[in-house]
């Protein structure tokens, strides 16, 4: 007999010698699983970002790009996410919100319009498989910027599997350029 259990959060803490008891309605002696054992949490690489308006206040599309720690694979039967915090003043409109995550080293999309948005937070469900150690992208089309300029702006990034809160890349919020008559 074989019982899959979805969605099990490990301990918080690395232990050596984890066991799993098992017994059913029919046989009351308990049996002892074979010793398995529970690595550390990593994170994820540096974020890298780009986005299609650097604008003060633009609407924009935000790229994020990451890659897996060698530990970190995701799952859909796993229940696993992917969580970006963008700076103060994001927005993302979650009427006409969309978006995608791509696992970009098989091409296979892993999550459409998954995403949910709330304030500066996004947090994707992960709809396909994704091997530890693979790169992924996530798109986040119909973004609104900071209302303020910045040449320091990060987010940050976490998996389900990698929960450390990697800061990304720099990248810039501009000021809107000055137009009309001279």
């Amino acid at each position: 007999m074989s019982v899959q259990l979805d969605g099990v959060v490990n301990p918080g803490s690395p232990n050596g010698g984890e066991t799993v008891e098992v017994k059913t309605s029919s046989d009351k002696t308990v049996a002892v699983s074979n010793i398995y054992s529970v690595t550390s949490r990593s994170h994820t690489s540096e974020p890298t970002v780009s986005e299609t308006s650097s604008t003060v206040g633009a609407r924009t599309a935000y790229k994020v790009g990451f890659t897996a720690s060698p530990t970190g694979g995701l799952s859909p039967t796993a229940g696993s996410w992917v969580m970006i915090k963008f700076p103060s003043g994001t927005e993302f409109d979650e009427s006409f919100f969309e978006s995608s995550v791509t696992d970009s080293s098989t091409r296979q999309q892993v999550g459409d319009d998954s995403c949910t948005a709330f304030l500066e937070e996004v947090t994707c469900s992960i709809q396909g498989n994704v091997a530890a150690g693979n790169t992924v992208a996530v798109e986040l089309d119909r973004a609104t910027n900071p209302g303020s300029p910045n040449d320091d702006e990060k987010l940050g990034l976490e998996t389900s599997s990698d929960a450390v809160l990697e800061p990304s890349e720099s990248y810039r919020i501009e000021p809107a350029s000055a137009s009309g008559p001279a």
